[in-house]
């Protein structure tokens, strides 16, 4: 789960530029632990009653009259919309570009934003979702193991300039079994993933855990008489999570990718567990 956001650039030759970290703001965080801890499935098609599709039908009006009027579809809305705004500004200072006027927009895979709910963050900036548009994603989610994997560089072709050059290439991808850990002061989350090129994939298992933050541990350490056994009874349960994941995957794990500004202090939990 981000709690803060970076704006980093990669760029054509390859290397990387460290722009800015943007703390999210309390009410960011708290729809992210909202959304974290609440049902997976968030459509009409997946609530278990008719009354349930109904009170969505009429929050549904009540989205597309906001967005007439101008304002955020719903309070989730205009809550995205500022953080991703500031990532927009920050990318355009460094880029010395008037307007991104296109994105692609990812979120963790446990939380899984709804394509309604990512159209309604770009409708609001008045933003192009390329998502949605043909031939950019073989499904209308970027989950965050596949933008992470692309980020590094990895599952994409060499050859953009040439639509078809491209696809071919990609599609002489190799299929990766993809460990995908985000580690930050809020939590720990993982995701197992299958994919060849970073359009496509599926998320095989997922999971967010708010308990096993690194500030947590940050906390045991710093109290007046810290034992060390809690520290040691904290380790072994990240470390115990993580194996869980991996062990409910049959195929082997081929790739590991690690996120979170926490990422660095993660490694001691990995080892010997992923190659």
């Amino acid at each position: 789960m981000y709690h803060n956001s970076a704006v980093v650039i990669r760029l054509h030759n390859g290397t990387y530029r460290n722009i800015t970290l943007i703390e999210g703001k309390p009410s960011y965080k708290s729809l992210l632990r909202s959304l974290a801890t609440g049902p997976q499935n968030r459509i009409p098609d997946q609530t278990p009653s008719n009354w349930e599709k109904l009170q969505y039908l009429k929050k549904r009006a009540q989205r597309q009259l906001n967005k007439f009027l101008g304002r955020p579809a719903i309070l989730n809305t205009g809550i995205l919309a500022e953080l991703i705004s500031m990532l927009k500004t920050a990318a355009e200072s460094w880029l010395g570009v008037e307007n991104i006027a296109a994105a692609v927009l990812s979120s963790p895979d446990r939380i899984r934003l709804t394509a309604e709910e990512i159209t309604g963050v770009f409708d609001y900036l008045g933003m192009r979702n390329l998502t949605v548009e043909p031939d950019i994603l073989e499904d209308l989610y970027l989950y965050a193991a596949s933008a992470a994997y692309a980020g590094l560089g990895m599952g994409q072709c060499g050859q953009y300039t040439d639509p078809y050059a491209c696809e071919l290439e990609e599609d002489r991808l190799p299929t990766r079994h993809l460990l995908h850990l985000d580690f930050n002061l809020e939590s720990l989350s993982g995701t197992i993933i299958s994919l060849s090129s970073a359009k496509d994939g599926s998320v095989e298992e997922a999971f967010i855990d708010l308990n096993l933050g690194l500030g947590e541990l940050n906390a045991l350490n710093t109290i007046s008489m810290p034992r060390p056994e809690d520290s040691i009874i904290f380790l072994a349960a990240i470390t115990s999570r993580i194996s869980a994941l991996v062990q409910s995957f049959k195929p082997k794990i081929t790739q590991l990718v690690l996120t979170g500004t926490s990422a660095a202090d993660a490694l001691p939990f990995i080892s010997n567990r992923a190659p």
